[in-house]
Parts: structure tokens; sequence; C-alpha cells
């Protein structure tokens, strides 16, 4: 009987830590989820004060290097990888000194068709938070934010219009480096998680030959940045 009530005790204890561990990710997600709010409504509430007080905005573009993840990356890893990315522009808004809200747009393409005479084009608009280092050389910033990422449309096999979007959480960080009062240069890597999209992408066979098929599956990428941003307002 004592073996019977120690092993009760250790499956109670560990069933309390599983709870515990549960706790923790549910709360870090609603940490998340208010960050992101937080940033996106208190930008509008401010708007008056910001303007008032000088504070400046950026405009900027960027170009950027896709790398697909999961059973994304399986299905398109035939694919060249210079073709594998976009081109964006984006919005940015000082809330604080350290605090910016940005929207972005970026469209690109992930791979070649199976006779490589166009390719599979994606497209997305999101809306991000920073928190950013106001001074220095070089500042630092992490993001977080959310979007929907839109790919080519294409009809299935039974001839209706695939489902090709869905929406995305972002997160990632980045290095922002001052050149001249008034550019910035933008280094950042960013991680989409991107929810269940129809996509067409090219199936190499043994035999060397290509074959265009689809799949419907969970879309995450990584983004590579190298961007530039102008600085407009302000002193």
């Amino acid at each position: 009987m004592p073996f019977f009530q120690h092993f009760s005790a250790t499956i109670q204890d560990a069933t309390r830590h599983l709870r515990h561990y549960k706790g923790m990710v549910v709360t870090c997600r609603h940490a998340l989820r208010a960050f992101l709010i937080l940033i996106v409504f208190h930008a509008p509430a401010h708007a008056q004060t910001l303007a008032a007080s000088g504070s400046s905005g950026a405009v900027g573009f960027f170009i950027q290097r896709m790398s697909p993840r999961s059973a994304f990356a399986e299905n398109t890893k035939g694919a060249d990888r210079g073709h594998q990315g976009a081109l964006g522009f984006h919005l940015t808004g000082h809330v604080k000194s350290f605090v910016n809200f940005r929207l972005e747009y970026f469209f690109g393409s992930y791979e070649k068709n199976a006779c490589y005479c166009s390719r599979y084009l994606f497209r997305a608009v999101g809306v991000a938070g920073e928190l950013v280092s106001p001074r220095g050389p070089v500042r630092p910033y992490a993001t977080a934010g959310l979007g929907r990422l839109s790919i080519s449309s294409f009809e299935d096999a039974d001839g209706d219009e695939a489902d090709t979007g869905a929406g995305y959480r972002m997160y990632g960080g980045g290095l922002r480096i001052p050149a001249g009062s008034r550019w910035s240069i933008d280094l950042a890597w960013r991680h989409h998680e991107a929810g269940p999209v129809s996509y067409q992408h090219v199936q190499r066979n043994p035999d060397g030959s290509s074959t265009e098929t689809s799949a419907r599956t969970r879309t995450p990428f990584d983004m590579l940045t190298l961007g530039f941003q102008y600085r407009v307002g302000g002193s």
C-alpha cells in the first residue's frame, strides 16, 4: 500500500505542475495580446498631443528574404531561393519616445511555377507595435503584431476557388541605425505564424520532371529584412 500511496501522490504533484505550466502559457498569451492592444489603440488617443509636441513619424521601404517553415517549407523546398522574397512599405508613428506603431504592406513570391515562366505570389498587410531604444548609434527594437496573408488565387480539384487567405501573428526584432538627420537603416528578423492556406507549389519528381500541385497547410515563415526609413515631422 505505501507504494500505491506514493505513486498516487506523484501523479497528483505532476498534475499540479502541468496545470501551473498551462497557466503560465495562457498568461503569456494574454500579456502579448494586451501589449498589442495597448500599442494599437493608445496611438489615436494621443494623436493631438503628438501633433502639438512636434513628434515625428516615418515612411519606409524594405526588401525581404522569405524562409518558409514546417510543412510550407517541405512543400516548397525545391524552389529557387532567389525567388522567395518580398518588397514592402510601412508607415511608422511615435506614441512615446520608445514606443512606435507601424502599418505595413508587403508582396512577393514564394516559388516559380512548373513551366518557369511566372511565379506564385503573395501579399500581406499588418499592424504592429515596437519597443525601441530612442537614442544611440544603433537602436535595437522588439516588435509584435497581427495581419493577413493572401496567396494567389486558383481553382481546386473540384473547380471551386480555393481559400488562399489567413490571418497571422508576427514577432521579431531588429536594429535601426541612423544615417543622417532624417534617414535610418533598418535590419530585422520577423517570424510570421500564419493559419491554414491553400497554395500551389512545384513537386519535383524522381525522373527530374516537375508537376504543379497544391496543398493546404499552415504557412509559417521567417523574413530577413533590409529597409530604409525617412523621418517626417518633428524638428
